[in-house]
């Protein structure tokens, strides 16, 4: 009786296994190649003076998210809205702040408006313990902020950039004032206690 060894199924399940491969392989880099970029914000809206973190993500042709690389992020008008390289976007006047995104060449869009709720022309900064308060403050160009010392010495020194104010050196129980006279952001420390910061948003 002539016996049949089982090499068929064998080769059967080998060459399913290598179509099998060549079909899961996937799409080579050109199907990973950046199509569109699609930006959104934490809110659908911002407020003279207010700040929200604006995303980005790259898609390919089938509208699947691909890792291509940090987007470089631009706002326009500039009197409107800033934005920092992270897509930190702080507002400064009313209007329509135009966020693009753009990673390998390709662009996103994503348009906001800015209203307008009435921003003061002085304002003050507290400091309970070592704080300052609020950390986040707005002003009109050309308005004062009062630094209120309180009876733990503290000072106030800017980060460097056009339209800064003179720093405010160590010193305690007492009101020292400062006129911001450029529309931005204007971060400060206190730099003999780490962590202890602050930031004026100057806005037209």
């Amino acid at each position: 009786m002539l016996r049949v060894h089982p090499i068929i199924p064998f080769s059967v399940v080998l060459l399913a296994a290598c179509g099998g491969g060549s079909e899961l392989s996937g799409p080579g880099p050109s199907g990973d190649a950046v199509s569109t970029v699609v930006v959104t914000a934490a809110s659908s809206s911002l407020q003279v003076g207010q700040t929200i973190q604006f995303s980005a993500e790259a898609r390919n042709s089938r509208g699947e998210i691909v890792s291509a690389g940090q987007p470089s992020w631009s706002v326009s008008p500039a009197n409107v809205a800033s934005i920092d390289s992270k897509g930190l976007v702080t507002a400064l006047a009313s209007g329509t702040a135009n966020v693009k995104a753009t990673i390998q060449s390709v662009s996103g869009n994503l348009a906001v408006p800015v209203m307008d709720v009435g921003i003061p022309t002085i304002a003050s900064v507290f400091m309970p313990g070592n704080s300052f308060s609020p950390f986040n403050l707005s002003v009109k160009v050309n308005g004062t902020v009062r630094f209120e010392f309180p009876s733990a010495p503290h000072n106030v020194i800017f980060n460097s950039k056009p339209g800064v104010p003179a720093d405010i050196q160590f010193t305690s129980n007492e009101t020292v004032s400062r006129i911001f006279s450029t529309v931005g952001t204007f971060p400060y420390d206190c730099t003999v206690h780490p962590g202890m910061s602050g930031q004026v948003t100057v806005v037209r």
